[in-house]
């Protein structure tokens, strides 16, 4: 999960260059704007609040044919904007599963955004069997990641795993709302 947000962060205050005034859309919700109007978007769409925190608002709805998804909204910590969604897509307890899922996941996302910017599939250390797949992907070894990289933004599919189950993420980067904290930091 570490690793995970430190890869989020990272894309997040690095692409202001590829900012505009477009947004990206998740579940058809455009990113614009403040975090409130978003959830509400979501909510519209079936989406029932979990948890809400200081840092984020957890979320479970259908996404990719799953009735039960939980995702995350993120909002930009200075202007409270959305700034990053993240969908947590269950795959089983196999690697074989897991991998199914990924790939399927991907295959959706390409035929709506066409051939991905950048794919990734490796692992530090042995990875011969399924078991040892899984334990790299438990101990974040493993990177799996296929990104599109837009002019609203980035999205990002890799494995996850968070207490004691197995995701492949669907992680939303809006890069105008990344441009906003940028101009607010370049006036320190």
């Amino acid at each position: 999960m570490k690793r995970f947000l430190i890869l989020a962060l990272t894309l997040f205050f690095s692409l202001p260059s590829f900012a505009q005034e477009e947004h990206l859309k998740f579940k058809g919700i455009s990113m614009k704007g403040n975090i409130g109007g978003f959830i509400e978007g979501l909510m519209d769409k079936g989406f029932d609040i979990s948890t809400t925190t200081t840092t984020c608002v957890m979320m479970e709805g259908e996404f990719l044919g799953n009735p039960s998804t939980n995702v995350a909204v993120y909002p930009n910590p200075s202007t409270k904007n959305t700034a990053m969604v993240v969908a947590f897509v269950e795959a089983g307890y196999t690697w074989e599963s897991l991998e199914k899922k990924y790939i399927d996941v991907v295959k959706l996302y390409s035929d709506r955004y066409g051939e991905p910017t950048q794919q990734d599939k490796y692992f530090d250390g042995d990875a011969n069997t399924s078991f040892q797949k899984l334990r790299r992907i438990r101990e974040s070894k493993c990177r799996y990641a296929t990104s599109w990289i837009m002019r609203p933004g980035v999205i990002t599919i890799m494995f996850l795993y968070s207490d004691g189950n197995y995701f492949v993420t669907c992680s939303y980067f809006d890069s105008a709302n990344a441009a906003e904290e940028r101009n607010i930091i370049d006036d320190i």
